[in-house]
């Protein structure tokens, strides 16, 4: 069992991360009838990890992800004082998941681009606090925490 700290992530500019807020059914709420801006809220590891599998991309999906999403998924309502516990197993996939190479286009090979993971497609350069964010207390360093 891995045990994650409950809380605001901040992002890299040392402010709370805003994500997409999304309802029990894992759709974005709306700002407005028009659709034009999304409700956001403050990151915490819950909603990140929610918003992580909501956006896998349909080419990078493995055989198991749906297996892994599913029983990862379960254990996000379990949240005790200030602690969220993951099995080993979906705490190592999504830490898999978040390192996992999306596939390069054409132009992306002919440019010669490095190929993006998927901790930085979705979070730019907030990718290494969300790593962090979703990494067990006890695998923390201080200078990291």
């Amino acid at each position: 069992m891995k045990v994650l700290a409950m809380g605001p992530v901040t992002g890299v500019i040392g402010r709370p991360l805003k994500i997409p807020r999304r309802d029990p059914d894992g759709l974005p709420v709306w700002k407005n009838e028009e659709k034009t801006e999304l409700e956001t809220e403050d990151a915490n590891p819950v909603n990140l990890i929610k918003q992580v599998i909501l956006s896998i991309p349909n080419q990078m999906q493995a055989p198991s992800d749906s297996l892994r999403a599913t029983r990862l998924w379960s254990q996000l309502d379990g949240v005790q004082n200030a602690h969220l516990e993951l099995e080993d197993k979906e705490y190592e996939w999504l830490h898999r998941l978040l390192s996992r190479q999306l596939p390069r286009g054409k132009e992306e090979k002919d440019a010669n681009m490095e190929p993006q993971t998927l901790a930085v497609k979705l979070f730019g350069l907030n990718a290494f606090p969300v790593r962090q964010a979703l990494t067990e207390i006890d695998s923390k360093t201080p200078s990291e925490e």
